[in-house]
Formats: structure tokens, sequence, C-alpha cells
């Protein structure tokens, strides 16, 4: 072989090894039990005695951060000292 067909064959192998590495990361970042950037949101609820400026569309913030979306604030007809219940994702 010539020079040029061995640095040839030795580019192949590298961008073989370089599509199944690749291809073996997104497998497992899909397999994962991490959680994925494609999950369905989670709907989440909390009940309040004072609902004082929330809307439904308002930012919900963990720790500073945006982290969801209210979906919907509700009066709760029964009695109790938390008449207010809010739906989140």
């Amino acid at each position: 072989m010539k020079r040029g067909e061995d640095l040839r064959w030795s580019q192949l192998k590298v961008g073989i090894l370089l599509v199944v590495g690749f291809l073996v990361l997104l497998w497992v970042s899909f397999n994962s039990d991490l959680g994925s950037v494609f999950d369905e949101e989670t709907l989440l609820g909390a009940r309040f005695p004072s609902a004082e400026g929330l809307v439904a569309g308002s930012p919900v913030l963990f720790l500073g951060m945006e982290t969801g979306q209210v979906r919907s604030v509700e009066l709760v007809p029964a009695g109790g000292a938390e008449p207010i219940r809010m739906t989140f994702t």
C-alpha cells in the first residue's frame, strides 16, 4: 500500500469510530433513567389560603428559576382553610 492509501484507511477508521461512539451516546441518552428533553410535562396541584395576583399562564419559580407554568386557578367550593386550588406544570 502507498502512504496515501494508509492515510485514507486511517481516516475512515476514525470516522467509523466517531459515528459508532455518537450512536452509543445517543442510545444511552434516550434509554437512561435520568430523564429526557422530550419528557412529557407533569401536572401538579397545590392549595393555598390566598391567590392574590395568581393567574393562569403565570410562571412557576423554583429556587429563583422558572420551572413551569400555572395552568388553572380555581375556587374549591368545599369549606376549608385553603379554598384556592392551583394546577401547574
